[in-house]
């Protein structure tokens, strides 16, 4: 079953975005209106914004710092790109961390088959492996036998240390 990563609570107004982004309403429409990502809040209803979505959409946009800003603001404008940059880079690692949690199909069809081929393998090798333990013994202690080595080998398939991807 494949899954979709949950989308980050989107609870910033659009004056919150404004204000820690210094940034005009009518800049956040326009961005907006090129694809900004918000839940749209309709007639009377305001939009929401995730502040690391908006500042990780503005960083792939190359939206990030003031460049029609006085030349000595240079030290704010730094603050405001390293915090842009750094509110990008913690969404982008929210994401990872969401997508972490789906399996990928591959590596689990790998795994499935490397642990039936170790019990195949466990299994054509079990009759040579315990027939001359077997000599001279009645059916109740060579049932015994086969239902020990069986006990082990079950332990031994149950470690998921065996079957770990590299």
């Amino acid at each position: 079953m494949t899954t979709t990563p949950q989308q980050p609570p989107r609870t910033a107004t659009a004056q919150d975005i404004c204000d820690e982004l210094d940034i005009s309403n009518s800049t956040l429409k326009r961005y907006c209106a090129i694809g900004l990502p918000c839940t749209r809040g309709g007639r009377g209803v305001p939009n929401r914004f995730d502040s690391a979505e908006v500042a990780s959409w503005m960083k792939g946009q190359g939206l990030t710092g003031k460049p029609h800003e006085h030349r000595d603001d240079t030290d704010l404008n730094s603050a405001r790109l390293r915090k842009e940059n750094a509110m990008a880079h913690n969404w982008e690692l929210r994401n990872g961390e969401l997508e972490r949690r789906l399996i990928d199909v591959d590596q689990h069809l790998d795994i499935v088959r490397n642990i039936v081929g170790v019990a195949a393998n466990q299994l054509a090798s079990l009759p040579s492996a315990i027939a001359p333990s077997l000599v001279g013994m009645n059916a109740g202690e060579i049932q015994d036998e086969l239902e020990s080595q069986i006990r082990l080998m079950r332990e031994g398939l149950a470690d998921e240390s065996r079957y770990t991807p590299a």
